[in-house]
């Protein structure tokens, strides 16, 4: 489905796209494009040169690595930096599988009507660029609809995706761009902190307690951006990436044949939540098995190489201020998703000018799987 050109600019893109995860090789293909697990045993990158800085059992790596005239520039808390293994999984969606109860207790308090339907459905999505360019893709909705209503408030969940409106609340804050709203994040106009005696801190616990109570491991929070009216009043936005096993869902742009694009929206009041939109991360998990990963260091070695090979050309004024340990989900047949573990370096919309061309985006995100060392 279509996804607006904020959240494409976040999760950026890279060169080429695997689907499912691989057994780890055991020797580099020096003529190939990939570079296996122990390939990266005889890089000069390793975790003694990262510039690694440790606060809090928070990890920072400040780090340049330089091939072919080129700078791929680090400076970023890393998620996962110490993990020896993670979880890979096959996971479904299907409203059946959902707990109406727990959802219909999170949002309604309980007194919500909830109706099930099996229903699924083709949609067709088309998506119109800058360039003139578009791209249409078909795929089928995972099995199943639901919808819960009480009063002012519905829920409406389609296979993974999840939608709540509180009217009321809409109604009286959800116009803010007609009276004088400010925005955080990609127009460069500062956060609020606070809307009246509501801080923004207050109000991303009140999110991530509500999308934890209702969707499990579906609510961490990764970028936030703020609305508020000249007068103080209005409301936060935040953007959240879904998370499995404590590590994020994170997703490239372009990636329409078998990428899926996880992502929650939430707006928030004084009085509390009154829209989200979470597209594709409510799922079952099928079957997971863990498995050892690469560390930080050997995902950067493989940056290296792929950059001597002109693989990856990453842009002099960017700097990757997003990494970590995630994962990548992919699709075959729009039912089941496979979540490929990754290593993600990522450059944030506040990094990114109005004037950048399509190539310097193209360069925005990095993926390298966490099993095999490979670029996704």
């Amino acid at each position: 489905m279509k996804k607006s050109i904020r959240i494409m600019l976040v999760v950026g893109v890279c060169t080429s796209m695997l689907f499912g995860c691989q057994s780890a090789p055991v020797a580099q293909n020096e003529n190939g494009v990939s570079f296996a697990k122990d390939s990266t045993q005889n890089s000069e990158v390793d975790e003694k040169t990262l510039g690694i800085t440790q606060s809090d059992n928070v990890y920072h790596c400040k780090y340049t690595v330089k091939a072919k005239d080129r700078e791929f520039n680090i400076d970023s808390d890393i998620q996962g930096y110490d993990k020896k293994s993670i979880c890979v999984a096959e996971v479904e969606s299907d409203v059946k599988n959902l707990s109406m109860d727990n959802i219909n207790k999170t949002f309604m308090d309980g007194k919500g009507e909830v109706s099930i339907s099996d229903k699924s459905s083709d949609m067709s999505v088309n998506d119109d660029f800058d360039n003139g360019e578009s791209s249409s893709y078909n795929h089928t909705v995972a099995n199943g609809s639901a919808e819960i209503k009480s009063e002012n408030l519905s829920i409406e969940i389609i296979g993974s995706d999840f939608n709540f409106t509180n009217e009321t609340l809409d109604k009286k804050y959800g116009n803010q761009w007609d009276n004088g709203a400010t925005e955080g994040g990609f127009d460069g106009v500062p956060v609020a902190d606070k809307i009246g005696e509501y801080s923004i801190n207050q109000a991303q616990k009140d999110v991530i307690d509500k999308l934890s109570s209702a969707f499990g491991d579906g609510g961490v929070i990764k970028d936030v951006k703020s609305v508020a009216k000249a007068d103080g009043d209005g409301y936060y936005e935040f953007n959240c990436y879904p998370c499995y096993q404590n590590s994020p869902i994170v997703s490239k742009l372009f990636s329409y044949n078998s990428g899926v694009e996880p992502n929650i929206d939430v707006k928030i009041c004084k009085d509390g939540i009154f829209y989200i939109n979470a597209e594709e991360c409510l799922w079952k998990t099928l079957k997971k098995e863990e498995k050892s990963i690469i560390s930080f260091g050997e995902a950067v070695s493989s940056v290296e190489r792929y950059m001597k090979k002109g693989l990856i050309v990453p842009d002099k004024g960017f700097t990757y201020n997003k990494c970590g340990l995630g994962y990548l989900a992919k699709t075959k047949d729009w039912k089941t998703v496979t979540l490929t573990p990754v290593w993600y370096f990522m450059t944030d919309q506040n990094s990114v000018s109005d004037s950048t061309d399509m190539q310097s985006l193209m360069s925005m995100g990095v993926y390298i799987n966490a099993l095999t060392g490979e670029i996704e």
